[in-house]
């Protein structure tokens, strides 16, 4: 029966080797687009798990003001620009209906945490407060030769060290009278002068408080003279203004031995951890649960803990006593920078949060990474922000705009068009908002065409084996109606007769399907291979202000493609197993069609 079966086949080569490169074809259709649906979905889900997408806020300037300020050396005033802003706009304007975030928009301050019992790389301070004994007369628009009688706080200068201090751009300063005692706060500064450096020291304003209200509101200082110095008395250090400079050094040397620590709700916030530039060396990250109940643990940078001889599971000692809400760490903590201010009252800013945090991480950051703001200053602690319990509405040292150093959330990868088109129906056109996704948008759109050609070519497969089963069945069963009804009258029972018309087909359907979707699985392999592979460009996309850097470290990308044969095998056995199912019922029903006639009608039916 499968040699007269095959035999009548062969009868029609054409028609039947047509049949079998079609349903081939189909086959290889079918198991390319399936396999590459499959492989695309995983894809899809590695990259889910893999990448981020964070957003930045800044409030943008409404104008800008010129600063002056004399050039000693130069003889002019340089003109300096700083930005001016309007009304403070809180983080809370973000807390809007269709925004979801993952983790919602914080406005980081960083703290000053009082840590004398830790050695750390100190940067050197330009700010000095000393007691001065003029040497002659003068005023001190010109240079004044001066001797340093006694320092209250300094890292530049010496005791018994004279100097010639001057500011030309003072405005009807004091006389210096010889042989008296003055205290000032000095800053010792570099100018070039041709090929030359030369020091200048000006004399500057040390004792005036800076303090704000947790609104940003500024509160008035209690002392509004801003005399640059005063003479020192008998009696001078038990008055109000004495007490200042005492206090102002005070604070010089808690900032010399100040740890910066940054609060958060999540490290990926962190510019440095998002773009990978700093990473865990040993320990763990902070777990988003100890983020949320606002656990005592902290993560430490490497070069920190190697000063301190400090590991993983001991106990850090943070005394936070001021709470800066303007810049970042890395905007304020670089070298010559001083950061000491008195509060309101003319006093140190106090200690308000004494506690120890669990050290479950040590950081540490690629060599020669510069991220700027964005970066992470030295020695820097990072602790959840629910952990600090005292509230420092009344350590608030500087307060300013959201900044995008500052200012981040997170929200689902693939989300930033909805967002924006829900932010702009706000109105909000004074804050600039920034997406970082690390390529997710540029890959996603690759992912998204892929899934399109992969459905499209399962759909023309699809159809493609209805038309071809259809086409032939009528060839090879609707018109043998004369074969049959000559098998019938030899006396072959239905059953014979269904297989004489059935394993011929079957053969080609197997045959086809199977070499079909063989093909189509290798196709879908070697695509595989080539996506995972590929190269990925930064890009940016103005038009929502993404900006994309591909990161070709993830899962998705770095994962064995070999793995992905299991179920390309698989979606080519599922292929081939609906070519032949469907094949076998088209056919099926056709025969039964023919077989429910007498073998005369079928001849007459021949003839008509």
């Amino acid at each position: 029966m499968i040699r007269n079966s095959i035999r009548q086949l062969m009868r029609t080569p054409r028609k039947t080797i047509l049949f079998l490169l079609l349903i081939l074809a189909a086959g290889m259709l079918l198991t390319l687009g399936g396999a590459l649906w499959i492989l695309n979905s995983r894809n899809i889900k590695a990259y889910e798990q893999n990448f981020i997408t964070i957003g930045t806020v800044e409030q943008k300037a409404t104008s800008i003001s010129q600063i002056e300020s004399w050039d000693y050396l130069d003889k002019e005033y340089r003109i300096f620009q700083r930005p001016v802003y309007g009304e403070l706009i809180p983080p809370t304007v973000l807390d809007f209906n269709g925004a979801d975030y993952i983790q919602k928009p914080e406005k980081r301050p960083y703290y000053g945490s009082y840590s004398p019992e830790y050695k750390f790389d100190k940067g050197s301070y330009s700010i000095s407060v000393v007691e001065i004994t003029p040497l002659e007369d003068g005023i001190p628009n010109q240079p004044v030769e001066v001797m340093i009688s006694r320092i209250l706080f300094s890292d530049q200068v010496r005791e018994g060290q004279t100097i010639r201090i001057c500011d030309e751009s003072l405005v009807d300063p004091k006389p210096l009278y010889k042989g008296r005692t003055y205290v000032l706060g000095i800053n010792e500064m570099l100018f070039q002068n041709g090929n030359d450096w030369v020091t200048q020291y000006l004399p500057t304003s040390v004792i005036v408080s800076r303090q704000y209200y947790p609104n940003g509101t500024l509160i008035p200082s209690e002392l509004t003279d801003d005399t640059l110095y005063y003479e020192v008395t008998e009696e001078f250090y038990k008055e109000e203004i004495g007490k200042r400079f005492l206090e102002y050094a005070k604070s010089l040397k808690q900032f010399e031995q100040a740890l910066p620590v940054t609060g958060t709700n999540a490290t990926i916030l962190l510019m440095p951890f998002y773009e990978k530039d700093a990473y865990l060396c040993q320990g763990r990250d902070i777990t988003e649960e100890e983020y949320e109940k606002g656990e005592k643990v902290c993560l430490i940078s490497q070069k920190f803990a190697k000063n301190n001889q400090l590991t993983v599971g001991e106990d850090l000692h943070l005394q936070l006593y001021y709470a800066n809400y303007r810049n970042s760490t890395a905007g304020d903590y670089f070298d010559n920078a001083i950061i000491a201010e008195l509060n309101a009252k003319g006093e140190a800013y106090p200690v308000f949060e004494d506690s120890y945090y669990t050290i479950v991480g040590i950081y540490d950051i690629d060599s020669g990474v510069n991220n700027g703001v964005y970066g992470l200053a030295k020695n820097e602690v990072i602790i959840p922000s629910e952990s600090i319990e005292n509230s420092d509405s009344n350590n608030i040292l500087s307060y300013g705009p959201m900044k995008s150093d500052t200012t981040s959330f997170q929200i689902p990868n693939g989300s930033v068009e909805e967002f924006m088109k829900q932010w702009g129906k706000l109105g909000y056109d004074q804050l600039e908002i920034k997406f970082y996704d690390r390529g997710y948008s540029t890959l996603k759109a690759g992912m998204d065409n892929m899934k399109n050609m992969s459905m499209a070519l399962m759909a023309v497969g699809f159809v493609m084996v209805i038309f071809i089963l259809l086409f032939f069945s009528h060839l090879f069963i609707t018109k043998q109606v004369r074969r049959t009804a000559i098998e019938r009258s030899l006396g072959m029972s239905r059953g014979e007769c269904m297989g004489s018309l059935l394993i011929g087909i079957l053969v080609i359907l197997i045959l086809g399907s199977a070499l079909g979707s063989m093909i189509g699985g290798v196709f879908s392999l070697s695509l595989s291979r080539k996506n995972i592979s590929g190269s990925y460009y930064n890009t940016m996309y103005s038009g929502v202000m993404i900006e994309n850097q591909a990161d070709t470290n993830t899962d998705a990308n770095t994962r064995d493609p070999e793995e992905d044969i299991p179920f390309i095998i698989l979606i080519g056995a599922l292929s081939t197993s609906l070519i032949i199912l469907m094949g076998v019922g088209i056919s099926v029903y056709k025969i039964n069609r023919n077989l429910k006639q007498e073998p005369m009608e079928l001849l007459s039916r021949q003839k008509e």
